[in-house]
């Protein structure tokens, strides 16, 4: 979530490139909102003051940015239970911008079938940016948060939770619509019928970069975290983080393809739950496509803990199966109920090798090259973390053939760091991050990881970011090293791991964000490296 300086600065950012207009202000010159977009033209920029405004919004097909002053924790829009909260039915397009608001109390838009569409959001036959939202205590028969109903959508770096709906809880896409999803967090959100996370109905969505964590469906139905059921081809499901869905009746725990063939590439699809087949991924009914680079790890089923398949002939490469459960197929389940099922699987973890797998009669498994069965040894499965150690069998032993290999894995670091792609969704690469909350008076575990053999490993915690970050030999400096306070942490140990735990200071205050940098090597050192810039938020 962006806290007060960073949503500032990228919100600044993105208007650079997306405002020609004028400004208004609310409710300094129109007290509510939507007296402010009717009154607005194209290009212009709406900037609304921190409070609650009790209103269900249409962009009336205006090119024009609606963006909150202080991000989505001080600036609600409540839409009373009347409607929902935000709408697009007016050809917008990509510079119709809904950026830093928190979006609640929709319960969608009612129609002709008096069904409810987009609790929190319905964009219909629109292609607007929504971006930097929470989206939160929405309710509709199809998308609590959000409906896609055609368009192209752009939805990026929202959190979608606590939605609910009769499927799709969390995001709902429909009728050929073809939104990019990307770096969203979308949990604790729940489907009476079908998919507490994501539902794709005949649509081609973009899928990239999300957490997608603790959704649920209530009663039986498909897909705890996504379930697709495209009539329409190659939908693409990259680079996500997939967590702790739960269905607990129905089919496909984490990811459901139904009559369609997405890629599915880059996904964590982990502690997932169904009662039927497939725990993390299940795919029904001619489906042909890549599935590369997924970590899956400890779903359950009752058949298919990892993968289920029937009537298809998925190419799984690069994935991690690991500690997944079922009566029948503990990581892998092969149906043929009409027609038999083909799977053709290389360069991958299985857990349990062939004896992991459940094949029923007609169907076959192509067992391919660089199959292994050994521990990935994740760095904390225990808590979600599932990036890899440096001493891990699944580093640099990938298929870098793959088609349409996303360049970069789930966090953004580069796909291939050696020679080859890891198996699983993350590469190992040197990274900067951070576990559990940032509370004043309370410990905060950051993690870095790097090459094993650096003498020293630095934790930097700056006052001045540098902006633009300054281009060294070591990759981008983002702190000013004169004002930043050093922290040497040691050697980098052979598993390529440092855990450096740390009490916050009463001092900093909730809501703003802190800046870190490390550096894994002594500055003399000829394989030295600069991480990522990590920003805290205080709770």
């Amino acid at each position: 979530m962006l806290g007060k300086k960073t949503f500032l600065l990228a919100t600044a950012l993105f208007l650079s490139a997306f405002s020609w207009g004028g400004t208004i202000y609310v409710p300094d010159d129109h007290s509510i909102i939507q007296d402010a977009i009717q009154a607005a033209m194209n290009g212009d920029t709406i900037i609304v003051r921190p409070g609650t405004y009790v209103e269900n919004i249409d962009f009336l097909g205006k090119a024009v940015v609606l963006q909150s002053e202080l991000g989505p924790e001080a600036t609600i829009i409540d839409g009373s239970q009347l409607d929902c909260v935000v709408l697009f039915e007016n050809g917008e397009g990509i510079d119709s911008v809904l950026d830093g608001f928190t979006i609640t109390n929709g319960v969608g838009l009612l129609d002709a079938g008096l069904e409810r569409n987009g609790g929190g959001i319905a964009c219909v036959d629109s292609s607007p940016t929504i971006m930097n939202n929470i989206i939160t205590g929405n309710d509709a028969d199809r998308g609590g948060g959000i409906i896609c109903f055609g368009g192209s959508a752009v939805v990026s770096n929202n959190v979608i939770r606590n939605n609910t709906s009769e499927s799709g809880g969390g995001i709902f896409n429909y009728n050929n619509s073809t939104p990019l999803i990307t770096g969203n967090t979308i949990q604790e959100n729940s489907a009476r019928a079908t998919a507490g996370g994501i539902n794709t109905v005949g649509a081609d969505p973009v899928i990239m970069n999300n957490l997608i964590r603790g959704n649920t469906v209530a009663f039986a139905g498909d897909g705890g975290g996504l379930s697709f059921h495209l009539f329409s081809d190659d939908a693409v499901v990259a680079n996500n983080v997939i967590v702790a869905n739960a269905v607990p009746l129905g089919a496909g725990g984490g990811i459901y393809c139904y009559q369609s063939s997405p890629k599915i590439m880059g996904n964590i699809i982990a502690r997932n739950l169904c009662l039927s087949g497939g725990g993390g991924i299940r795919v029904s009914w001619n489906y042909t496509g890549m599935i590369a680079n997924n970590t899956v790890v400890a779903n359950q089923a009752s058949e298919g803990g990892g993968f289920w398949c029937n009537n298809s002939q998925p190419t799984v490469v690069n994935t991690i199966l690991w500690n997944n459960t079922a009566g029948r197929g503990k990581e892998i389940y092969l149906a043929s109920p009409s027609l038999p099922s083909t799977l053709d699987i290389s360069h991958s973890l299985v857990h349990g090798g062939h004896q992991s797998a459940f094949i029923e009669s007609g169907c076959t498994i192509n067992w391919g090259v660089m199959l292994i069965d050994a521990d990935p040894l994740f760095v904390d499965p225990d808590h979600f973390d599932y990036h890899l150690c440096y001493t891990s069998p699944c580093i640099d032993v990938g298929n870098k053939a793959v088609p349409d290999l996303p360049e970069l894995d789930f966090e953004g670091d580069p796909r291939i760091t050696f020679n080859r792609p890891d198996m699983g969704a993350d590469e190992f690469h040197t990274h900067l991050y951070s576990m559990g909350y940032v509370v004043p008076g309370q410990n905060v575990q950051v993690r870095i990881i790097g090459l094993p053999g650096a003498t020293r490993v630095f934790l930097m915690l700056g006052k001045d970011v540098l902006d633009p970050p300054s281009s060294t030999n070591m990759g981008l400096l983002y702190l000013n090293p004169s004002t930043a306070r050093w922290i040497d942490l040691g050697a980098m140990p052979a598993e390529g791991i440092i855990n450096y735990s740390f009490a916050v200071p009463w001092a900093w205050s909730s809501g703003e964000e802190y800046p870190f940098q490390s550096l894994v090597g002594a500055i003399i050192e000829p394989h030295a490296m600069l991480t990522n810039l990590m920003m805290l938020e205080v709770e």
